[in-house]
């Protein structure tokens, strides 16, 4: 069960069910209930999706308004300076390493320096992306849902 209340909430219905499913006595007037039950748990949680959806809706709307566009212009001035100090300190740390190594060793050293952030920005940031995208997707997980029900015969 992924969620549980503690009894004393529970009322006497719900108790009574909860026994009857234990045993596997469930009626059809219990199936009944219990579907009922389960209709309103799901309008409750759709409710929920729904207010959530409409807040970070609005959010985006807000954040894409012309109000915002002097703080979307300055956040991003502020994120390029970072990246350009930060490229600009790893190669300041390339070149220290590569006055330190001999001309045979520095070239090498360089060479698979580049083919590194090469494979890491060609190769395995692609397939990064993908996988979290294939793992975490909502609509995947939902058609396979749908897929698994059906084949259920639910």
């Amino acid at each position: 069960m992924l969620f549980s209340v503690p009894p004393e909430w529970e009322d006497e219905e719900t108790l009574m069910l909860r026994e009857k499913w234990d045993r596997g006595t469930m009626g059809a007037a219990d199936w009944d209930t219990a579907t009922i039950g389960a209709l309103r748990m799901q309008c409750v949680w759709r409710g929920f999706m729904d207010r959530r959806r409409m807040f970070y809706r609005r959010e985006y709307v807000q954040w894409g308004s012309v109000q915002m566009e002097h703080l979307r212009r300055a956040l991003s001035a502020l994120t390029y300076a970072i990246m350009a100090s930060y490229i600009a300190f790893t190669t300041y740390l390339c070149l220290i390493y590569g006055v330190k190594f001999s001309p045979t060793q520095a070239a090498l050293w360089i060479t698979s320096t580049g083919w590194a952030m090469l494979i890491e920005l060609f190769v395995q940031e692609p397939l990064l992306i993908l996988s979290s995208t294939v793992v975490f997707s909502g609509q995947m997980v939902g058609h396979i849902g749908d897929a698994i029900t059906e084949l259920a015969g639910m």
